[in-house]
């Protein structure tokens, strides 16, 4: 069947279940559809389900910009084994089978994880030692160092508390991996724990609320997507040719007054066609659409 040639530039927030990779999800566009580029933000690990913003065409241009907003999960946490993935998929390393743990005692222990911290991400993670995906050395039993990274935690709640589980709500930095807290967590109480489930519920400002599924997402793309000028909530200035044709050129007119700091719209014929940052009193052309 020949593919469906896609122009169309925009975000698709799809909710992916447990089981496929983040990569399986954008094969399944790929075989109805022709794209210019396609990429996701922020991988999910194949046990993981939850909203995973699909870009496509000139939206990936946006990455930059979307990455940086904060990301909100849900993980269950099972104490008492602890795993070489640091999820309930892996091997158990470590197990405990009698210990003694308080609602309070859990909570007065996640307070530590709150704030900018510095974590090791997992073994089995795709960070890059040397150029090479974390987990392929770990599944080839090569050893190796990840060195820590810091990253911010906004919130860090306790939802649920049933023993050996409990459930976490936990508001984040891009980067931050909830397995590490999990694993980290279990050695501050000396108790070994592992993540039995995890949900992102927000990715980049998109929620649940407006994700779709694969398959909804495959027979009617036109319809889902949410196309660039819908995107961001920045102030906008609507251009004339002349100026449009100096920004295709990679110029500002100058006639053009950004008064905030921060990021700009620029829309000629109701299509968004630049974004300027102005930082320091000077703007700059940070992104440009055709």
């Amino acid at each position: 069947m020949e593919k469906i040639i896609f122009s169309t530039s925009g975000i698709i927030p799809i909710y992916k279940t447990s089981g496929p990779t983040s990569v399986d999800i954008i094969r399944q566009l790929k075989r109805k559809y022709k794209f210019n580029k396609i990429g996701h933000l922020g991988t999910l690990d194949p046990m993981a389900e939850g909203i995973l913003p699909i870009m496509i065409n000139q939206a990936t241009k946006l990455a930059p910009i979307l990455d940086t907003s904060k990301k909100s999960y849900k993980a269950v946490i099972k104490f008492g084994i602890e795993t070489d993935t640091n999820d309930i998929t892996g091997k158990i390393i470590e197990q405990k089978e009698e210990f003694s743990l308080t609602r309070s005692e859990l909570e007065n222990s996640l307070l530590n994880f709150k704030g900018e911290i510095e974590q090791i991400p997992p073994r089995y993670a795709a960070v890059k030692i040397n150029g090479v995906r974390a987990y392929k050395l770990a599944r080839e039993g090569k050893e190796f160092e990840i060195k820590p990274k810091k990253v911010s935690i906004y919130r860090i709640n306790l939802k649920r508390f049933s023993l050996p589980y409990a459930e976490i709500e936990i508001d984040c930095s891009r980067g931050t991996y909830i397995r590490s807290i999990i694993r980290d967590l279990g050695h501050l109480l000396n108790i070994p724990a592992t993540m039995s489930k995890l949900t992102r519920s927000l990715s980049s400002n998109f929620s649940t609320a407006q994700s779709t599924t694969i398959e909804n997402a495959v027979d009617s793309l036109e319809d889902k997507l949410i196309k660039l000028e819908s995107l961001f909530d920045f102030p906008k200035i609507e251009i004339n040719k002349f100026e449009y044709k100096l920004i295709q050129n990679g110029q500002i007119p100058k006639k053009l007054s950004f008064s905030d700091i921060g990021y700009t719209q620029l829309f000629f014929e109701s299509k968004l066609k630049s974004i300027i940052f102005k930082e320091n009193g000077n703007p700059k052309l940070f992104k440009v659409f055709k």
